[in-house]
């Protein structure tokens, strides 16, 4: 056997350090050294042939054959911890790793998440609020809302949202400019500028069919909830996205100075691995966000 199948420790070593990007930070989490994590790697590299790091100044990069060998072997960690948690966390209890975009944690779902403590007491949340990218493989994540084009091959998907970008600004700007505001007069208004979307105003013109440029105000800040914070204040008018905006809506902190919205092509769908898909916490958060977004 041992001819045949690394030693699981040499495994463990490579999982901890191509997952954090680093020996020392690998060590930490093993309780070892780093020069242990570096001779189960050499051990784990002379046995499959095949270089799994290369040199890097900002930790350990994983090599092409080291980032597909991980995926591999993250996945087969995920079924020994789930085999693992079944037993160990009967019920839905035990800790919930939910990795989700920021807008979507502050607009829609902490605003939400007391009921769901409220129903399932013994589930330990841990909400990771990123802007990157999800990789089970480098991330220690049970389910993740994630914002693309299409259903992530090899995942388990649900559609949460289809969203539509819609204007907004506060009611108090709209009686400033005579009670109603048409889109051809948009030179007339202070547009509010999303650095994280630059391009976003020039792309909406475009959809609605209004020339490029813009001979107005401009107003610069750094994200859309910033955007619409300084709508709802009065500030001009700024690009938003439904529903994650609605409660705002609803609550007349801020209105749609027109009569129409913009569809884009991306979603959010829940993603999870098909294994962790059967833990009773990760169905029954499953369960709990798809009635929530169907309200």
């Amino acid at each position: 056997m041992s001819t045949r199948v690394p030693q699981i420790r040499n495994l463990q070593a490579f999982a901890a350090a191509g997952r954090l990007g680093s020996f020392k930070a690998a060590a930490e989490e093993l309780n070892v050294t780093p020069s242990a994590i570096s001779h189960r790697i050499s051990s784990l590299e002379q046995f499959l042939g095949e270089k799994l790091f290369e040199a890097s100044g900002r930790g350990a990069a994983l090599t092409f054959s080291g980032r597909t060998y991980l995926q591999s072997i993250q996945r087969v960690f995920d079924q020994l911890d789930v085999a693992s948690d079944k037993i160990k966390h009967r019920g839905v209890s035990g800790p919930l790793t939910v990795r989700l975009y920021p807008a979507f944690a502050r607009r829609w779902l902490i605003p939400r998440l007391s009921s769901f403590a409220e129903m399932y007491p013994d589930v330990e949340l841990n909400l990771v609020i990123v802007q990157e990218p999800l990789d089970f493989s480098l991330a220690d994540t049970d389910v993740a809302i994630e914002y693309t084009a299409g259903r992530l091959s090899g995942y388990r998907c649900d559609t949460l949202m289809v969203e539509d970008v819609i204007a907004l600004c506060s009611p108090q700007y709209i009686e400033s400019h005579g009670g109603s505001m048409l889109p051809e007069n948009l030179d007339s208004y202070t547009l509010i500028h999303n650095s994280d979307r630059p391009e976003q105003w020039r792309w909406w013109r475009k959809q609605v069919g209004l020339k490029a440029g813009h001979s107005g105000t401009n107003l610069n800040v750094s994200n859309r909830d910033a955007a619409v914070d300084a709508a709802a204040a009065g500030l001009g008018i700024a690009l938003a996205h439904a529903p994650l905006i609605n409660d705002a809506l609803l609550n007349r902190q801020v209105v749609s100075p027109f009569s129409f919205s913009v569809p884009v092509d991306h979603r959010y769908y829940l993603v999870t691995t098909s294994d962790r898909a059967e833990l009773p916490r990760v169905s029954a958060f499953r369960d709990w966000i798809l009635a929530e977004i169907s309200k």
